[in-house]
């Protein structure tokens, strides 16, 4: 309802695609909800499954070849079951999103990091400050706690402030997509870029940036 009431003043019309987080039964359940909250959202009974980098490559391509108005619904939501002896605690998350190619931020696809191909993760960031214009890492990175990040921390990047573990809890395999909306909305908020760093599904790890619509640095 609150999603609806942000977009009251566009006329929403059904998504080219549809990628997803979470299981077939969720979907449903989310699929028949939009069908009474906003009629003319008409869903697919089967969405594409959420793939982290590759997903979003998919969706930059799908938006480029696109008309204005037409979007890429994305959403995913888990809860974790608890577990005796976790070292989180058990979480849940929600996300919900329409990508299209007029709105408030700027997202690229991002960059992968594959550990067993020996590249160094720096490497991978610099690439991904060259994707995006920037001459050096945004202020803010949303991300969970991954190992191997100190190397990030000695080029410039702030591995700590914004690390999400200790408000998230266990939230499992909506890392992704909880630290993309996060530095979404802090691009948002504060016109100023934020990076994201999270697992991929087919990958050791993805990062990012997102920026505020427009901006060049």
């Amino acid at each position: 309802m609150e999603w609806q009431r942000q977009r009251s003043e566009r006329t929403l019309t059904p998504p080219l695609r549809c990628y997803w987080q979470g299981t077939e039964l969720a979907w449903q359940a989310f699929r028949a909800q939009m069908t009474l909250t906003v009629a003319q959202m008409t869903l697919p009974s089967r969405p594409d499954a959420w793939r982290g980098e590759a997903s979003l490559a998919e969706i930059a391509h799908a938006l480029a070849e696109a008309d204005p108005h037409d979007t890429v619904l994305i959403a995913g939501c888990q809860v974790v079951v608890a577990q005796t002896g976790a070292v989180q605690p058990a979480g849940e998350s929600a996300v919900l999103w329409l990508a299209g190619r007029d709105g408030p931020v700027h997202l690229t696809r991002g960059e992968i990091y594959c550990a067993e191909k020996g590249e160094a993760l720096t490497a991978v960031a610099a690439r991904v400050l060259e994707q995006n214009e920037l001459s050096g890492p945004p202020e803010a990175c949303a991300l969970f706690f991954q190992p191997g990040l100190e190397a990030l921390a000695h080029s410039g990047w702030d591995i700590n402030l914004y690390r999400q573990d200790a408000c998230w809890g266990d939230i499992g395999e909506m890392e992704g997509l909880t630290v993309l909306s996060l530095a979404a909305i802090y691009a948002a908020h504060y016109q100023q870029p934020c990076g994201w760093l999270a697992r991929d599904p087919l990958n050791t790890l993805a990062i990012g940036i997102v920026k505020p619509d427009g901006q060049r640095q």
